[in-house]
Protein backbone atom coordinates (compact mmCIF):
# COMPACT_ATOMS: atom_id res chain seq x y z
CA UNK A 1 0.00 0.00 0.00
CA UNK A 2 3.01 2.29 1.06
CA UNK A 3 4.39 1.83 -2.53
CA UNK A 4 1.77 2.44 -4.17
CA UNK A 5 0.79 5.39 -2.56
CA UNK A 6 4.40 6.80 -3.16
CA UNK A 7 4.35 5.62 -6.71
CA UNK A 8 1.17 7.20 -7.34
CA UNK A 9 2.30 10.44 -6.31
CA UNK A 10 5.72 10.15 -8.02
CA UNK A 11 3.53 9.48 -10.78
CA UNK A 12 1.57 12.45 -10.64
CA UNK A 13 4.12 15.04 -10.44
CA UNK A 14 6.63 13.80 -12.77
CA UNK A 15 3.77 14.46 -15.07
CA UNK A 16 2.67 18.14 -13.29
CA UNK A 17 6.49 19.37 -13.11
CA UNK A 18 8.13 17.35 -15.27
CA UNK A 19 10.41 15.71 -13.43
CA UNK A 20 10.44 12.22 -15.28
CA UNK A 21 10.37 11.23 -18.81
CA UNK A 22 7.65 9.71 -20.33
CA UNK A 23 9.81 6.12 -20.79
CA UNK A 24 10.17 6.88 -16.71
CA UNK A 25 6.76 7.43 -16.80
CA UNK A 26 5.54 4.42 -18.34
CA UNK A 27 7.78 1.93 -16.52
CA UNK A 28 6.04 3.41 -13.04
CA UNK A 29 2.69 3.17 -14.19
CA UNK A 30 3.58 -0.77 -14.78
CA UNK A 31 3.04 -1.29 -10.92
CA UNK A 32 0.30 1.20 -10.48
CA UNK A 33 -3.33 0.46 -10.25
CA UNK A 34 -5.09 1.22 -13.29
CA UNK A 35 -7.73 3.33 -11.72
CA UNK A 36 -4.83 5.18 -9.64
CA UNK A 37 -3.70 6.30 -13.37
CA UNK A 38 -7.59 6.86 -14.60
CA UNK A 39 -7.90 9.30 -11.43
CA UNK A 40 -4.74 10.99 -11.16
CA UNK A 41 -5.16 11.75 -15.64
CA UNK A 42 -8.67 13.03 -14.98
CA UNK A 43 -7.27 15.11 -12.20
CA UNK A 44 -5.15 16.95 -14.52
CA UNK A 45 -7.06 17.34 -17.35
CA UNK A 46 -9.67 19.09 -14.94
CA UNK A 47 -6.65 21.15 -12.49
CA UNK A 48 -5.04 22.24 -16.10
CA UNK A 49 -7.96 23.24 -18.69
CA UNK A 50 -6.57 24.53 -22.34
CA UNK A 51 -7.29 27.75 -21.04
CA UNK A 52 -4.54 28.18 -18.54
CA UNK A 53 -1.21 28.94 -19.91
CA UNK A 54 0.48 26.32 -17.75
CA UNK A 55 -1.40 23.63 -19.31
CA UNK A 56 0.28 23.52 -22.17
CA UNK A 57 3.49 21.55 -20.96
CA UNK A 58 1.16 19.22 -18.58
CA UNK A 59 -0.92 18.23 -21.62
CA UNK A 60 2.07 17.83 -24.31
CA UNK A 61 3.47 15.62 -20.98
CA UNK A 62 0.26 13.70 -21.62
CA UNK A 63 -0.46 13.67 -25.16
CA UNK A 64 3.11 11.96 -25.44
CA UNK A 65 2.87 9.48 -23.06
CA UNK A 66 -0.35 8.43 -24.31
CA UNK A 67 0.96 8.34 -27.58
CA UNK A 68 3.74 6.09 -27.16
CA UNK A 69 2.21 3.88 -24.56
CA UNK A 70 -1.16 2.87 -25.86
CA UNK A 71 -1.48 0.39 -23.12
CA UNK A 72 -1.80 3.70 -20.93
CA UNK A 73 -5.00 4.33 -22.19
CA UNK A 74 -6.19 0.71 -22.49
CA UNK A 75 -5.79 1.06 -18.49
CA UNK A 76 -7.38 3.71 -18.30
CA UNK A 77 -10.42 2.59 -19.96
CA UNK A 78 -10.10 -0.89 -18.13
CA UNK A 79 -10.15 1.33 -15.09
CA UNK A 80 -13.87 3.27 -15.92
CA UNK A 81 -15.37 -0.22 -15.42
CA UNK A 82 -13.65 -0.49 -11.53
CA UNK A 83 -14.83 2.51 -9.13
CA UNK A 84 -12.38 1.76 -6.75
CA UNK A 85 -8.62 0.99 -7.01
CA UNK A 86 -7.73 -2.34 -5.26
CA UNK A 87 -6.75 -1.72 -1.83
CA UNK A 88 -6.48 1.80 -2.40
CA UNK A 89 -9.87 3.73 -0.87
CA UNK A 90 -10.21 7.18 -2.09
CA UNK A 91 -12.48 9.32 -0.89
CA UNK A 92 -13.91 12.27 -3.00
CA UNK A 93 -11.80 15.40 -4.05
CA UNK A 94 -13.34 18.72 -3.86
CA UNK A 95 -11.65 21.41 -5.63
CA UNK A 96 -8.63 20.97 -8.09
CA UNK A 97 -5.74 21.54 -5.82
CA UNK A 98 -3.10 19.56 -6.06
CA UNK A 99 -2.93 19.50 -2.14
CA UNK A 100 -6.24 17.60 -1.90
CA UNK A 101 -4.63 14.75 -4.23
CA UNK A 102 -1.95 14.70 -2.08
CA UNK A 103 -3.94 14.76 1.04
CA UNK A 104 -6.01 12.40 0.36
CA UNK A 105 -3.18 9.85 -1.11
CA UNK A 106 -1.14 10.32 2.21
CA UNK A 107 -4.31 10.30 4.20
CA UNK A 108 -4.89 6.48 2.46
CA UNK A 109 -1.49 5.71 3.20
CA UNK A 110 -1.69 6.56 6.94
CA UNK A 111 -5.07 4.98 7.27
CA UNK A 112 -3.35 1.77 5.94
CA UNK A 113 -0.26 2.00 8.20
CA UNK A 114 -2.29 2.01 10.80
CA UNK A 115 -4.02 -1.13 10.32
CA UNK A 116 -0.93 -3.11 9.98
Amino acid sequence: MEAMVRDGLRWLEGIEDGTLGTADLYILSQKMDPVLIHLIIKFLRKKYPSIKPEAAAVMARLVDLTSNYPEIVKHMKDAESDPFPSGLPIPIISGNSIRNLRKCLSSSWRNSRAET
